[in-house]
């Protein structure tokens, strides 16, 4: 996994970035989208930390019939203070963990090639 993500910061370092206009400062902020550390894999912080990243953004599911249950909520709960100990601010994505009743009565079958 180090290995990934070195390999990350250096394509990222490579990256050209263009330069904000004269006498302006624009803050360049790197993020990763993973989950480890919302599950106590630590070691993903520590890392981020070594790369200088100071976002990332974890997956959290919804479900429309229960919309105000938070899935994973004890994990989320022990690692945003740890995620803060390390300077890492974390943002949510929250997406449907379902598809829609509506989505699927849409869904036409595929055509053949000879009608």
């Amino acid at each position: 996994m180090r290995w990934g993500l070195l390999l990350l910061a250096l394509v990222l370092a490579l990256v050209a970035v263009p330069a904000a206009p004269s006498g302006t400062t624009v803050p360049t902020i790197v993020g990763f989208t993973d989950d480890a550390p919302k599950y106590k894999d630590y070691r993903l912080l520590d890392d981020m930390n070594d790369l200088g990243v100071q976002e990332n953004r974890w997956n959290v599911p919804w479900d429309p019939a229960k919309p105000t249950a938070i899935y994973d909520q004890a994990f989320i709960d022990a690692s945003l203070p740890v995620a803060q100990a390390h300077n890492i601010e974390i943002l949510f994505s929250i997406a449907p963990c379902t598809r829609p009743t509506s989505a699927r009565a849409t869904r036409t079958k595929p055509r053949s090639a000879t009608t």
